[in-house]
C-alpha cells in the first residue's frame, strides 16, 4: 500500500515532462481606464494577468447622479457588462455622463393635500403622486403635466413637470329652511345656506315634487292659500344635498274655514268651494254622502281630523270634471250595502242583488289627489239574490251582487295617492240566492268581489310612497244546490282597464277569498265550476299597470274551505295578471301565497274536487315585463280532501300568457302538492296531486334572461294510508323550472340547488296498487313544447337529476350529471361550474358567483350575451362571456355603518388597486355618487362621515370597473 502511494506521486512529479508545449503559452494584461466622468469598473475574474483566450466580463459601475456612456480604447460600444476576449494586451477606457434632474412643481386647487409635495427628480424618475381630500371634499382631477383621476398617479419625470390636483367640495347646508307660521294670503320666504364648490344649483321641492323656476337660495311664497312640506335639493359637479322639511301651517283663518267637526259645517264649507281649512280636532261623521260639484281642497295641516261614514254611509262623490284635493286626512267607515234582490212572487222573477262601489270615494270621472292621507276601515256588501218562490212562480234564485273598491272606486277618473296609508277595508260580494230546482241554474250564484281597498275602472291611478295593509276581498256564497260561488280578485286593487303606476310602495297582508257553492247536493254537480281567488294583493283584467321599486309581502289569494262539493282555486297570491300588461322593476315579492280550497272531512264521495294552487306570488295571463326583481319564499298550496285533487304549480310564477324576465331571483319558492284522506263513510280514497315547479311553471311564452332559480322546492302530495291505487302519491316535477306546453328561452341562466320531495307514501300497500312519488327534474322539467337553454348552468340536483323530458341545447350550456343530454358541440354534461352559494355580490338581488376555478368563466361568445349581467354590473370580464347570469370579476365588500360622535360613519375594507364609489338614494331607485376614493394604493380600511340626520335613506358601495 505504501509502495502505492509513492508511485503515484513519482507519476506525479514526472507528468510535467510529458505535456504538449502549447499548454504552457502566453499570458496576457487588462488594463481598465475611468474616464471622464465618475465612476468605476470591475472585473471578472480579477487576476492580473490571463492565458491567451481567456474572457474577462468586465462592468461598468457609475456613482450616484451618474450614468454609464460607453467603452472606449481596445472595446467599443455600450453594452454593460461587457464580455473581453483575451487574445492580446489590452487597455480599455469606460466614459460616464452626469444624469440631468428636473424639477417636479405641483400645485392644489381646493382643499386637499398630495405627497411628495414638489422636489427634484434624476431624469426618467417615476413619481408616485398620491392626494388626500380634506374632510368634506372630493378630488376631481389632474391638469397640466397630467389628465384624469388615478390616484395614485404615476409620473415619469422626463423633463421638467408642473401638475396641479383640484379637489372639489360637494354642497353642505349649513343653515336649513326653517318650520314658518303664516297666515292665509300672506307671503313667507325660506332660506337656505349651503358651502361648496361653485356653480350651486338650488331645486326646490313641495311634497318632494320640483317646483318649477324656484332655482334660487330663497323661495318666496306669496298669497299663501295651504301649507306643505317644503325642502330644497343643492347640487354642484361633485355631488348633492338636501335639506330638511320646512313645514309652512297656515294659520286656521281665511274665508272657508271648518271650525267645528260637524256634518252641516263641512258639508256648507264643500258647497262654497275652493281651500277648506280645518281648524278643529276629532271625528266629523257624516250623515249622508257629500256630493263634491265645485273644485275642492281640504287642507288638514296641523289638525288631527277625522271624517267618518260611521258604518252607515258612503263619504265623496266626485263628479266628472272636479278636482277634489286633501292633505293629512282621515278617510274611515264608510259602508255601503247593496239592496237584496227582491224574491220571486207569482210570475215575477227573482231580482239581482244590487252591486256596490266606493264605499269612501267615488269618483266619477273627476280628479282626486290625497296627500298625507290615511283611508281605513270602509266596506262593501253586495246585495244578495233573490230567491225562487216557493212551490209556484219562479223556480230559479238570481245571483249575488258585485263589491268593488271598498276606499275608492276611480271610473274614468285620475287618482293620485302620495305617501297615504290604506288599511283594513273590505269588498264582500253578495250571496247567491236559492232556488227550488236541481239543475245547473237552479240557484244564483255568489257576488264577485274585485279591489277590497280600490278598484280602477278605466282611469288613471298614480300611487307614491303609499302603503296598503291588511285589505280584503271576499265573494260571495252560492245559493243552496249546486251554485257557484263568486270570484274574488284584488285584495288591495283592482284594475279593468286604464294605467296604475306605483313607486315606492308598500303593499302587505292583503287578500282575496273566495269558498264555492252554498250547498252539498251532489245532483248535476258536474256542471258547477270552482270560483278562484285572484290576486291577494293586485288584480289586472286589462289595461297597464308599472309598478316600480314596490315590495309586495304576506299577500293571499285563498279557497276557503267550505261545506260544498267544490272548493275554490287560488290563482296569484300577490298578482294576477288576467289581461293586459304590467311592468315590474326593481321590486321584492316575499312570503306571498296561494292556497287552494281543501274539503277535509266533507263526505262528498266521487264528485268533489278540491281548489288549485297557481302562482304563489304572480299569475300571468297577459303580458308581464318583469325586471331587476326578486320572488322570495312565496308558496302555491293545492287543497286536499277531495276525490280530484287540483294540482299546485309555480311557487314564485305561473305563466300562460307571455312573460320577459331579466335579471330576476327566485329563491325559496315552494309549490306544494294536495293529500289524499280517507272519508269517514264507504273507506273513499282522494288522489293526490302533483307539484310542479318550484320557483317557475309554463304554459305559455316565457323568455328568461340573466336570472337565478335556487333552492325553490316542489313538494308532490301524499298519498292516504289505505290500499288501493287511489293510495298513490302525487308527482313533484322541476323544481326549479317547469313547463307544460308553450316555449321557454332561457339566455345566460342558472337553475341550482333546487329540490323534489316526495308525498307520503305506505310501501306496505305497494302490491295492491299504491305508488310512490315520480320525482321528475329536480332542477328543470319539459312534459310537452318547446324549451331551449343557452349559455346556462344546470347543477347541484340533490339525489335527483337535474333535468326531465327534453331541454333542447341552445349551445355552451353546463349540466353537471348527464340528465340534460346536451349534444350541441359547445356545451357539457357531468360537469361541475363550480357556483358559490347565493350571496349579496352586488346589483338589486343576490346572485350565485362563480368560484376562482369554474370551468364556466369565459366560455361563451359575445353574441347573444347581454351587456350586462344579473347585477348591472359589464359583460365581459375577461376574453369572453362566463355561463349563466353572473360575470366574474371584482366585487365591492360590504359597506358597514355606525352611529358615533353624532354622526353616520360608513366604512369597508378596500383592496389596494381598485376603485370605490359610495352611493347614496332616498328610495333604492335613484342613485347618485357621493365620493370615490381614487385608485387604493394599500389594503385597509376607508371610512367615511355622513351628519345627522341624513337626507338619504339609503347608501351603497359600487366598485368601479
Amino acid at each position: 500500500m505504501n509502495f502505492s502511494r509513492r508511485l503515484w506521486l513519482g507519476l506525479l512529479f514526472l507528468l510535467p515532462w510529458f505535456l504538449p508545449d502549447h499548454v504552457s503559452g502566453a499570458t496576457y494584461t487588462l488594463t481598465l481606464v475611468t474616464t471622464n466622468g465618475s465612476g468605476t469598473v470591475g472585473r471578472n475574474p480579477t487576476n492580473s494577468a490571463y492565458p491567451q483566450g481567456a474572457v474577462v466580463t468586465i462592468t461598468a459601475l457609475p456613482t450616484a447622479g451618474w450614468s454609464f456612456n460607453n467603452w472606449g480604447g481596445d472595446a467599443g460600444g455600450t453594452n454593460n457588462p461587457l464580455n473581453v476576449t483575451m487574445d492580446a494586451n489590452k487597455t480599455i477606457t469606460a466614459t460616464f455622463v452626469q444624469i440631468p434632474s428636473y424639477n417636479l412643481t405641483v400645485n392644489v386647487s381646493g382643499e386637499g393635500s398630495v405627497s411628495p409635495s414638489g422636489g427634484s427628480y434624476l431624469s426618467n424618475t417615476v413619481v408616485s403622486l398620491t392626494v388626500t381630500p380634506s374632510n368634506g371634499w372630493v378630488f376631481d382631477g389632474w391638469s397640466g403635466a397630467a389628465a384624469g383621476s388615478a390616484n395614485p398617479l404615476a409620473l415619469n419625470m422626463n423633463g421638467p413637470k408642473n401638475i396641479t390636483a383640484t379637489f372639489g367640495q360637494p354642497p353642505y347646508i349649513t343653515a336649513q329652511p326653517q318650520n314658518t307660521n303664516v297666515t292665509l294670503g300672506a307671503t313667507v320666504t325660506l332660506q337656505v345656506s349651503a358651502t361648496g364648490s361653485p356653480p350651486l344649483s338650488y331645486q326646490w321641492q313641495l311634497y318632494g315634487n320640483a317646483l318649477g323656476g324656484q332655482t334660487n337660495s330663497s323661495l318666496v311664497l306669496t298669497n299663501v292659500q295651504a301649507g306643505g312640506d317644503y325642502r330644497v335639493l343643492v347640487s354642484n359637479l361633485y355631488g348633492s344635498a338636501t335639506s330638511q322639511v320646512a313645514v309652512v301651517t297656515a294659520l286656521c283663518a281665511g274665508t272657508n274655514v271648518v271650525s267645528d267637526c260637524t256634518d252641516a259645517a263641512l258639508r256648507q264649507a264643500v258647497s262654497i268651494g275652493g281651500l277648506i281649512r280645518f281648524c278643529c280636532n276629532g271625528t266629523l261623521v257624516l250623515t249622508n254622502t257629500i256630493t263634491v260639484t265645485k273644485d275642492v281642497t281640504l287642507d288638514g295641516s296641523g289638525s288631527a281630523t277625522v271624517i267618518s261614514g260611521n258604518n252607515a254611509v258612503r263619504l265623496f262623490r266626485v263628479t266628472n270634471g272636479v278636482t277634489l284635493m286633501m292633505t293629512n286626512v282621515v278617510l274611515a267607515s264608510g259602508r255601503v250595502v247593496g239592496t237584496n234582490g227582491l224574491r220571486a212572487e207569482g210570475a215575477n222573477l227573482a231580482q239581482l242583488g244590487e252591486s256596490v262601489e266606493g264605499a269612501g270615494i267615488y269618483n266619477q270621472g273627476g280628479i282626486v289627489r290625497l296627500f298625507g292621507s290615511v283611508l281605513r276601515d270602509h266596506s262593501l256588501r253586495g246585495g244578495d239574490g233573490g230567491r225562487s218562490a216557493f212551490k209556484s212562480g219562479s223556480i230559479y234564485g238570481t245571483n249575488g251582487g258585485f263589491a268593488r273598491g271598498a276606499a275608492m272606486f276611480n271610473n274614468g277618473g285620475i287618482l293620485e295617492l302620495r305617501a297615504c296609508v290604506l288599511s283594513n277595508n273590505a269588498a264582500t260580494g253578495g250571496n247567491g240566492g236559492a232556488g227550488t230546482v236541481f239543475g245547473p241554474q237552479g240557484s244564483g250564484h255568489g257576488g264577485p268581489a274585485f279591489g277590497g281597498a280600490l278598484f280602477n275602472q278605466g282611469g288613471v291611478v298614480s300611487l307614491i310612497n303609499t302603503c296598503g295593509a291588511s285589505n280584503s276581498a271576499s265573494a260571495g256564497i252560492g245559493g243552496w244546490g249546486i251554485a257557484r260561488g263568486g270570484d274574488a280578485g284584488g285584495g288591495f286593487i283592482g284594475i279593468a282597464g286604464g294605467t296604475l303606476t306605483a313607486t315606492n310602495c308598500t303593499l302587505v297582508g292583503n287578500k282575496a277569498l273566495v269558498v264555492a257553492g252554498g250547498g252539498i247536493d251532489q245532483i248535476f254537480i258536474s256542471s258547477v265550476t270552482n270560483s278562484a281567488a285572484q290576486g291577494g294583493a293586485i288584480h289586472e283584467l286589462g289595461g297597464m299597470v308599472i309598478l316600480d321599486s314596490t315590495h309586495l309581502e304576506g299577500n293571499n289569494a285563498s279557497g276557503l274551505t267550505y261545506a260544498s262539493p267544490v272548493a275554490g282555486h287560488a290563482v296569484g297570491g300577490a298578482i294576477m295578471i288576467q289581461a293586459g300588461e304590467m311592468f315590474i322593476r326593481q321590486c321584492s315579492l316575499a312570503t306571498n301565497s296561494a292556497l287552494g280550497g281543501s274539503l277535509d272531512g266533507v263526505n262528498t264521495g266521487d264528485i268533489a274536487t278540491s281548489g288549485a294552487a297557481h302562482g304563489g306570488a304572480i299569475f300571468n295571463g297577459g303580458f308581464l315585463s318583469l325586471t331587476d326583481s326578486r320572488l322570495n319564499a312565496n308558496l302555491a298550496r293545492a287543497g286536499s280532501g277531495a276525490h280530484s285533487n287540483a294540482p299546485a304549480a309555480g311557487g314564485g310564477l305561473y305563466n300562460t300568457g307571455t312573460a320577459a324576465l331579466s335579471r330576476v331571483l327566485f329563491d325559496q319558492n315552494a309549490a306544494v302538492g294536495g293529500t289524499q284522506v280517507v272519508y269517514s263513510s264507504g273507506g273513499f280514497y282522494s288522489r293526490a296531486s302533483d307539484g310542479m315547479g318550484g320557483g317557475i311553471a309554463n304554459s305559455g311564452a316565457l323568455n328568461l334572461t340573466n336570472s337565478t332559480l335556487s333552492s325553490n322546492l316542489v313538494r308532490a302530495g301524499g298519498g292516504a294510508s289505505g290500499p288501493g291505487a287511489s293510495s298513490s302519491a302525487g308527482r313533484a316535477l322541476g323544481g326549479g323550472l317547469y313547463s307544460a306546453s308553450g316555449t321557454v328561452m332561457a339566455l345566460h341562466v342558472t337553475v341550482a340547488a333546487n329540490s323534489l320531495e316526495p308525498g307520503a307514501f305506505n310501501p306496505a300497500y305497494y302490491d295492491s296498487g299504491a305508488r310512490p312519488s315520480a320525482l321528475l327534474g329536480a332542477n328543470a322539467a319539459n312534459t310537452n313544447g318547446s324549451f331551449i337553454l343557452q349559455n346556462s348552468l344546470l347543477a347541484y340536483p340533490g339525489t335527483n337529476a337535474n333535468a326531465w323530458g327534453v331541454i333542447s341545447d341552445g349551445g355552451y350550456n353546463m349540466c353537471s350529471d348527464g340528465s340534460a343530454s346536451f349534444s350541441s358541440g359547445s356545451s357539457f354534461n357531468f360537469t361541475d361550474p363550480r357556483l358559490l352559494t347565493l350571496n349579496n355580490n352586488g346589483g338589486p338581488t343576490p346572485t350565485m358567483a362563480l368560484a376562482a376555478d369554474s370551468p364556466a368563466l369565459d366560455w361563451a361568445p359575445l353574441a347573444p350575451s347581454p351587456a350586462t349581467d344579473q347585477r348591472g354590473f359589464p359583460r365581459p370580464y375577461g376574453f369572453g362571456a362566463d355561463l349563466g347570469p353572473y360575470e366574474a370579476g371584482p366585487t365591492a365588500p360590504p359597506l358597514a355603518w355606525k352611529i358615533q360622535d353624532g354622526e353616520l360613519r360608513l366604512s369597508f375594507a378596500g383592496q389596494a388597486g381598485f376603485t370605490y364609489s359610495l352611493e347614496r338614494s332616498t328610495n333604492l331607485t335613484i342613485w347618485e355618487r357621493v365620493t370615490s376614493t381614487g385608485v387604493l394604493t394599500t389594503n385597509g380600511p376607508v371610512s367615511w362621515s355622513v351628519s345627522l340626520p341624513p337626507p338619504y335613506r339609503f347608501f351603497r358601495l359600487r366598485l368601479d370597473f
